[in-house]
């Protein structure tokens, strides 16, 4: 029995391996609610430059409610999650497990919230040094790398700029279920980047 529970463990061990490598991204875009590509980061150079505008031009046809999470156009696989008015965005011409990807998009909007305070388009284009940063540290030339936030602490130096609370809530207004959950518009202490949120918390000591 014990020989057997081993064996389930490398499998399992193996079948992760396998999601990690074919999730790798070629392309990570974050494009706004009218195509601009606010964030792009270029991995391989397989696809072509104008991959976010394929996507988008398939939007704008399609419309976004009809848009499945993962799709291909032009021999390229597209994955994507829509949060706040902003398309998060990744590229691959290789057969990659959906879930993976979509996972790991997910988990990075959960980072950029952590470091931004939260997820809106003006937070972004604010803080592009700092999300370049940080698709920096977890990705490695399109590898997929941890992404949990107390790991990054150690590793990511760029201050946050906090937007204001007003911004967010226009934003909110404007986008209301399609907004993120409570998580991403929340009280004024979850809101605050986790750097600045460190250093009030020193400052209390």
């Amino acid at each position: 029995s014990c020989n057997r529970a081993n064996r389930r463990v490398v499998s399992s061990k193996q079948i992760l391996l396998h999601a990690i490598l074919h999730s790798m991204l070629y392309q990570f875009y974050v494009l706004s609610e009218r195509g601009d590509a606010i964030i792009s980061r270029h991995y391989r150079g397989a696809l072509p430059k104008d991959s976010a505008v394929i996507f988008f031009k398939h939007v704008m046809a399609s419309g976004h409610d009809a848009l499945p999470p993962a799709l291909i156009l032009d021999g390229i696989n597209f994955f994507h999650i829509f949060i706040n008015g902003l398309y998060f965005l990744a590229t691959t011409p290789e057969n990659a497990a959906p879930g993976s990807m979509i996972d790991f998009l997910l988990r990075l909007t959960v980072l950029f919230k952590d470091y931004c305070g939260v997820l809106t388009e003006e937070a972004i284009r604010t803080n592009f040094v700092l999300i370049y940063e940080l698709l920096d540290e977890v990705l490695d030339f399109g590898y997929p790398q941890g992404t949990e936030t107390e790991r990054l602490k150690a590793h990511v130096f760029s201050e946050p700029i906090e937007v204001h609370k007003r911004d967010v809530l226009q934003q909110a207004a404007r986008w209301g279920s399609r907004m993120l959950n409570r998580k991403t518009v929340s009280s004024r202490e979850t809101d605050r980047p986790i750097a600045l949120s460190v250093k009030k918390e020193k400052k209390r000591k």
